[in-house]
This record gives structure tokens, sequence and C-alpha cells, in this order.
């Protein structure tokens, strides 16, 4: 993974697609959502590393389908990496390419996410790597090669940092004391609160005290 921590509370992202209407609906989403900033688009990796008109050094996240260049994903990373310098990259994926997701995930990419799964999937993948966490969707679990390490039951639909947030929430712990221990906002640790907190189907944290109690977590 990228040695990186975004220091601004709207992730900046480049995102690269040779779907130009796929493309146009990703930047609303992004722009409804408020919470990320789409710096530029592009059509391809190659376009994207030799345009002029492509801000790539002013980007925390790059999205992309390796799928989609000649090059092995690992090549397409370095190349990226080179040029926009110690970016977080997300692979967005035909569903059906686990094994080009086994290789992103084996090549330091920072997280993997279904092309057809909803816009929300890929702005929660957004948020989890921009602050320095694994994000892998769900369909590519078999890709990891830790996917024996133990997630707490109920949690399952979370990313990496929404479990870090619940885990705090647990400990009896405020959004700000948890922000403090993530090295992120209290606004942000809202955000994913409330993401947390809606996926499990809980409102509260009293009700999430209780869903911890019920599934025998250590509170």
């Amino acid at each position: 993974m990228a040695n990186f921590t975004n220091a601004t509370e709207t992730p900046r992202v480049l995102f690269i697609d040779d779907n130009a209407i796929l493309a146009d609906a990703v930047e609303r989403s992004f722009a409804a959502d408020g919470s990320i900033a789409v710096v530029s688009e592009c059509k391809d990796v190659p376009s994207a590393l030799t345009s002029k008109d492509v801000p790539m050094e002013t980007c925390d996240v790059v999205v992309f389908d390796p799928s989609q260049t000649s090059a092995d994903p690992a090549e397409t990373l370095s190349a990226v990496r080179e040029a926009a310098g110690p970016v977080a990259a997300i692979a967005y994926l035909p569903e059906t390419a686990l094994e080009i997701a086994r290789q992103c995930l084996q090549s330091d990419y920072d997280g993997v996410v279904s092309r057809s799964g909803n816009i929300e999937m890929l702005i929660d993948a957004v948020f989890s790597v921009s602050m320095g966490s694994l994000y892998v969707d769900g369909c590519y679990a078999e890709a990891r090669s830790d996917s024996s390490a133990p997630i707490l039951v109920g949690t399952e639909a979370l990313t990496s940092r929404e479990r870090e947030v619940v885990r705090g929430l647990v400990d009896g712990k405020s959004c700000r004391a948890i922000g403090n221990d993530l090295l992120i906002s209290g606004k942000t640790v809202e955000t994913h609160k409330y993401r947390a907190l809606s996926k499990m189907g809980l409102t509260c944290a009293r009700e999430l005290e209780t869903f911890a109690r019920r599934n025998a977590w250590a509170v």
C-alpha cells in the first residue's frame, strides 16, 4: 500500500476510465456526496500519464481499471505512482476479474472495487484508502492473502476504517478521541460512524453496544 495519509478533509480523486458514461455518473455521484473532489477525468492510463491537462500530482487517490491497459497491474501501478507520487490506488474492476484483483492486491494496490456494485461502495473505498486502510470489495474476498483473518461478527460489510471506528465506539470513546487515535478529524469519524451503523441496520451508539454484547464481542 502507499505510504499515504490524507491531510485534507476532502480526498482529491483522479478517475480514469474508457467508459465516458460511467465516468460522468461517478463524477456526479461524488459531487452529490459533497465529500470527494474529482480533480480530473481521463479516458485511459497512457493519456493520463502523458497529458499536460491531467494534474496527477494534485490528486490523493487514483481510480482506474488496470484490465483496460496492455501492461500487467504491477507495471501500471508503477507508472501511475511515478507520475503522481505516493497516491492511493483503487482498481475498479469487472466483477469476474478475480485473478486481476489478486494481482492488484499482490502488487500493492490500496483497494479493489467491482464496477458492478453501486457507486456508494466506490465512495467508501475512496475514504478508506485515503485514510491509509486497505479496501477489498466482498466479491473479491478470495483474492486476499489474509482472507482468514478474523472479522467481528456483524461487520463483514464494513470497510477496515469503519471497523476501527466501530471498535472505538464500543470501547466507549468519543468521535474526537477516536479521531485522535486514528489521526483523522472528528468530522471524518462521524461520517464513518454513520455509514457503519447504516450498513449494520443500527441507528445509535446504544444500539451498537447492545449489538456488540449480543454477538459476543469483548466489551
